[in-house]
């Protein structure tokens, strides 16, 4: 019995540590790789790719002056997003709002 190996049967594999393993794994080999771009298999994310806007309204990083929402953070020519109290349901957002450092904080609860 291997005790690295995640498809091992046995008290330390339960279903949140094997899920986690799959998704450290996937994370590893196939969004890290897309997200920083490695040579000969993957090309970075781009601007537009980042700042994709699944839905009308999802909350995003914007050049400063350009956004609608209610509030806007950030001190330098982008900002980010934001609503004070946050709406119900939150709205969804891009993935350079999930990457922007202010937005961790904010829906950590530690802004």
């Amino acid at each position: 019995m291997n005790d690295d190996d995640p498809t091992t049967p046995g008290p330390d594999h339960t279903l949140t540590r094997m899920l986690s393993d799959q998704f450290a794994w996937h994370w590893k080999h196939h969004l890290r790789p897309r997200f920083h771009g490695l040579p000969g298999r993957y090309e970075p994310l781009s601007d537009d790719e980042y700042r994709w806007e699944p839905v009308p309204g999802a909350w995003n990083v914007r050049p400063r002056g350009t956004s609608t929402a209610p509030v806007q953070a950030g001190s330098g020519d982008f900002t980010i997003d934001l609503a004070f109290p946050e709406p119900v349901p939150s709205p969804l957002t891009t993935i350079a709002w999930r990457l922007a450092p202010g937005a961790r904080r904010r829906m950590s609860g530690d802004a």
